[in-house]
């Protein structure tokens, strides 16, 4: 299972797609895909009119297998994630730690293209992630 982060997302719902990110979905099509609740809210906080929320929010919807919701176990989960990172001198803002910590407790490998926040030694010892490098035209 793929559990998907905005910075994929954002690339690959808008109309011109990274390519980078175009090409590692296909290349792992057999796996579910899947968003954290707050990804969806990170996405869709773009859209200010209730019909362009709506309207992203189904068309995103029809591209995953599901939402995973924040749940109790969840939240358990992003506290032993931050107290793991804190002890190697790492940390992630809220909303990232909150994104990892439910792939982790789904068991799925996390994906994002945000080298700057996920790309640490730390986190690649704690869960599965995959980076993906955008295109340099889509940055």
């Amino acid at each position: 299972m793929l559990c998907l982060d905005n910075s994929v997302v954002a690339k690959f719902a808008r109309p011109d797609p990274d390519t980078n990110v175009i090409g590692y979905l296909k290349d792992n099509a057999s796996e579910p895909w899947v968003i954290p609740a707050t990804v969806m809210f990170e996405y869709l906080r773009y859209y200010s009119s209730q019909s362009a929320v709506h309207q992203h929010q189904h068309a995103l919807t029809q591209r995953i297998q599901r939402v995973l919701p924040l749940t109790e176990s969840v939240a358990i989960e992003a506290v032993l994630l931050e107290n793991s990172l804190a002890k190697q001198d790492c940390s992630l803002a809220l909303a990232d730690l909150l994104h990892a910590a439910t792939a982790r407790e789904c068991g799925a490998t996390f994906v994002t293209c945000d080298t700057a926040n996920f790309d640490k030694p730390p986190l690649h010892q704690l869960m599965d992630i995959d980076i993906i490098e955008a295109t340099e035209s889509s940055q």
